[in-house]
C-alpha cells in the first residue's frame, strides 16, 4: 500500500514539504486500498507487455465505438480482465513510459516531456525481472523510446528500427516481424518478459488503404450516422471533412495494429510458447481528435488524452485468477501496472528511488472487490524543453487532474481551474467550477497536497543536442 507521499530517497527535503506530507497522510488515509489478500498467485513463463502509442479508448468495440477496429482485442478482452476506468499520468511518451516502467509520477521521475532522460538510479520493471532470471527483450517502433530515452535500463535485447523522416516510425508489420524473428531464433527458450511498442495510430496516420475502406462507413446515411455519433456522443469539434477523413484514417491504423497483434499472439501458440503467459496490454496515452478543439495529444489532460484501455490476459484458464470481466467501477492507473505484475511473483520494485505510487490489481484480478482499488486518478503535464513550436500550439504553466469516479478537478498554474461531473458529463463540456464549491474545495485541496508532496526542484537529463534535433525533427519534441 503506497500513500502519496515520497520515500527517503526523494530529494524534496524541506521542513514545509514535510508538514505537507504529514497533512497528506492525515488526508489520504481513510482512502487506503481496503482490499483483501489475493486468492493465489500465478508465476508466468512469458510475460507479453504490449503498448500500442496514442490509442484513445473510447475508439475500440468493447468501449462502445460503432466502428469495429479491433475484432482481435475485443475477443481478447472478452477472454480477459479488462478495467474500463484506467488513466495514464501523462498525454505524452516519454512521461508515460517511465510511470509505466517504474510506478512513479512523472513529479518524481522527473521525466516530463519527450526528449528527456529516464535517470539510471531509477528502478524499472525489466531490471527486477531480468534479476529474477527472465530474459528480456523489447521492440520499439517510436523514436521517442530509442535508447536514449534510457527506458532501455534492464532489457537485454532493445530492438529499434532505423527512421528516418518522412516514416518518422516503424510500422506494426515490421515491428511484428521482428519480434516474430526473435521468438523463431530460440533466443528466449527459457522465461522471458516482452514489450512491444507499436507507433501506428499516433501522427501521420498513414494506414493501408484497405484498412481504411474497409472501415469507412459507406456514403448516405451510414456516414451521416457516423459523424452525427462523432458530434452528438463524442463531442468531437471539427470540420466536418477534415474530422471524418483524419478519424477514419486513426481508426484504420487501430485495425492495422490490432490484425497485427493477433498475429503475434497466434504465432505463440505456433511455436509452443502459448501456455502458462500473460498478457498485458495498454497504451501511453490518447488522441484529441477533435475534442476541446485538438486533434493531437500532448495539450491537455482531458481525457480523450490520458483514458487508456488496459486488459490482463491469461492464457491458460485455469491460471486466470478470477472469471473474465469487465471491471468498471474502479480508478486504475498506469503506476499499478508493474506493481501488480511483481506482485504475481511475489516481488516488487526494491530499492525504488522515492515511494512507489502503484497498488497491486491481485485482489481485483481474484474478484475480491469488498474495496476501493484507489480514490482517485492523477495526471500531469508540463512542458519542459522550449521551442517555439511550443510557445505556438501550448498554453504556458503546469497543469494537474485529480478525478474520481464523479468529479474531474483541472488545477492549473497559469489561468482558471476546471471542474467537471464527468459522471454526466464524460467529455468535460461543462466547468462547473462556480457551481459546486464543495467538491472544488475538496479537489482542489487534495491535488495541491500531492503536488507539493511530491514535487522537487531537480529536472530530468536532457537527451544530447543531435537526439533532441532528430525529435523535432520528426514532431516527437514540439
Amino acid at each position: 500500500m503506497a500513500l502519496l507521499m515520497p520515500g527517503p530517497g526523494h530529494s524534496a527535503s524541506s521542513i514545509r514539504r514535510r508538514d505537507l506530507r504529514a497533512l497528506l497522510i492525515v488526508a489520504l488515509a481513510a482512502a487506503v486500498f481496503a482490499c483483501g489478500a489475493p486468492a493465489h498467485r500465478v508465476e508466468p513463463e512469458r510475460i507479453v507487455l504490449v503498448t500500442i502509442d496514442t490509442l484513445r479508448a473510447d475508439h475500440l468495440p468493447f468501449f462502445g465505438y460503432p466502428i469495429d477496429t479491433a475484432p482481435f482485442l475485443t475477443s481478447l478482452a472478452d477472454r480477459s480482465i479488462s478495467f474500463t476506468k484506467a488513466f495514464s499520468h501523462s498525454a505524452t511518451t516519454g512521461p508515460a513510459h517511465s510511470s509505466l516502467f517504474t510506478s512513479l509520477y512523472p513529479l518524481q521521475h522527473r521525466v516530463q516531456d519527450n526528449g528527456q532522460r529516464l535517470d539510471d538510479g531509477f528502478v524499472t520493471i525489466s531490471e527486477v525481472l531480468a534479476d529474477r532470471g527472465y530474459e528480456t527483450a523489447a521492440f520499439v517502433s517510436g523514436r521517442a523510446l530509442f535508447g536514449e530515452s534510457n527506458i532501455a535500463q534492464g532489457f537485454e535485447t532493445y530492438n529499434t528500427p532505423r527512421v528516418n523522416a518522412p516514416r518518422r516510425y516503424r510500422p506494426a508489420k515490421r515491428t511484428t516481424d521482428a519480434v516474430i524473428r526473435w521468438l523463431e531464433t530460440g533466443a528466449a527458450d527459457g522465461k522471458f518478459f516482452l514489450w512491444v511498442h507499436y507507433f501506428d495510430p499516433h501522427r501521420p496516420q498513414r494506414p493501408p488503404r484497405a484498412y481504411v475502406e474497409a472501415l469507412r462507413p459507406s456514403p448516405g446515411d451510414e456516414m451521416d450516422r457516423f459523424e452525427a455519433f462523432l458530434v452528438d456522443e463524442h463531442r468531437s469539434e471539427w470540420h466536418r471533412s477534415q474530422m471524418l477523413r483524419r478519424i477514419i484514417s486513426y481508426d484504420a491504423e487501430i485495425r492495422f495494429v490490432d490484425t497485427q497483434l493477433e498475429r503475434l499472439y497466434s504465432t505463440f501458440g505456433d511455436l509452443g510458447l502459448g501456455s502458462n503467459a500473460l498478457w498485458v496490454v495498454t497504451a501511453d496515452h490518447g488522441q484529441g481528435l477533435g475534442n476541446h478543439e485538438w486533434f493531437g495529444h500532448h495539450r491537455y489532460i482531458y481525457n480523450e488524452q490520458i483514458h487508456v484501455p488496459l486488459i490482463f490476459h491469461f492464457s491458460d484458464a485455469d491460471a486466470r485468477p478470477a472469471a473474465p470481466r469487465a471491471i468498471d467501477d474502479q480508478l486504475v492507473e498506469h503506476v499499478d501496472v508493474p506493481v501488480t505484475i511483481l506482485d504475481l511473483l511475489g516481488t516488487s520494485l526494491n530499492g525504488q528511488r522515492g515511494t512507489i505510487q502503484g497498488r497491486s490489481l491481485l485482489p481485483l484480478l481474484s474478484g475480491d472487490f469488498t474495496g476501493t482499488h484507489r480514490p482517485f486518478a492523477f495526471s500531469e503535464r508540463r512542458r519542459v524543453i522550449p521551442t517555439a513550436r511550443n510557445r505556438l500550439t501550448h498554453e504556458p504553466g503546469e497543469r494537474y487532474a485529480l478525478q474520481d469516479l464523479t468529479y474531474k478537478y483541472l488545477w492549473y498554474s497559469e489561468g482558471p481551474d476546471e471542474l467537471y461531473d464527468i459522471a454526466a458529463d464524460p467529455y468535460e463540456t461543462r466547468n462547473l467550477i462556480d457551481e459546486a464549491p464543495q467538491e472544488r474545495a475538496r479537489m482542489k485541496q487534495t491535488i495541491e497536497r500531492i503536488v507539493a508532496a511530491l514535487d522537487s526542484d531537480e529536472e530530468a537529463e536532457i537527451v544530447d543536442e543531435a537526439t533532441l534535433e532528430q525529435l523535432r525533427s520528426l514532431g516527437y519534441v514540439r
